[in-house]
């Protein structure tokens, strides 16, 4: 990836998180309930978008090169045991407050609960990788 095409997903990146973050904060004016749940609506968005990603890249991956396409093959193996993870540690539990977002079964729950825990999952790996990146690097240039 060239330098302009860098900074142009960079941008776009920071732009949509800030429109984001933006109407989760005023997307309420004062009533917290419109805020939690403009988020949940997000989060959903954002997961799809990252699931289709992840998907259509496989598939040009395996047309292009079938060699190198187990690598995403494997990374959608991950998003999916991280999922898991998610769903199987959440305690499924249904409270009142929940029953007022359409939330009403202990399965629905527990996806919600999964699928935000699975984006905590997934957002603390990154960012380890990240700093693991910059520290190895850092260090080599020593």
């Amino acid at each position: 990836m060239n330098k302009l095409s860098k900074n142009i997903f960079y941008a776009i990146t920071i732009g949509l998180s800030v429109v984001f973050v933006g109407l989760i904060l005023f997307a309420s004016k004062g009533n917290e309930g419109t805020s939690v749940s403009m988020g949940l609506v997000l989060m959903y968005i954002l997961f799809i978008i990252a699931i289709l990603t992840a998907l259509i890249l496989a598939i040009k991956g395996l047309v292009n090169n079938p060699k190198s396409a187990k690598f995403s093959f494997i990374g959608l193996v991950a998003l999916l045991v991280m999922v898991l993870i998610g769903y199987f540690t959440d305690n499924h539990q249904v409270k009142d407050n929940y029953k007022e977002f359409g939330v009403s079964s202990e399965s629905m729950s527990g996806l919600i609960g999964g699928s935000l825990i699975a984006t905590w999952i997934i957002l603390f790996g990154a960012v380890a990788l990240t700093l693991f990146a910059s520290v190895k690097d850092f260090i080599k240039k020593l």
